[in-house]
């Protein structure tokens, strides 16, 4: 099964170069299978989803009025950490 779904990603991410990467293909598919790595790719987005989700907490409450010490003890994050993500949202306006 597993053969199957590597040849059909082959053939839709390569169609155009096809007789150049069928000479090379088990190189090639080496080189895709262990370039990617679907756990830390996992991680990366749900990094990212959290510092977003944190991002756009920091904005709604400092919009509200709060201060960057209140927001970071409502949010159990450093002062430190919550004047970055201020600071990233001023420049960005």
């Amino acid at each position: 099964m597993l053969k199957k779904h590597k040849d059909r990603l082959f053939r839709l991410i390569f169609e155009d170069k096809k007789d150049l990467l069928e000479k090379n293909r088990s190189e090639v598919m080496s080189m895709i299978l262990t370039t990617f790595n679907k756990k830390s790719h996992d991680k990366t987005l749900r990094r990212e989803g959290f510092e977003y989700r944190l991002l756009m907490l920091v904005r709604k409450k400092f919009e509200l009025g709060q201060s960057p010490e209140k927001i970071a003890e409502d949010l159990l994050e450093s002062p430190k950490t919550v004047k970055k993500y201020i600071r990233q949202l001023q420049n960005k306006a």
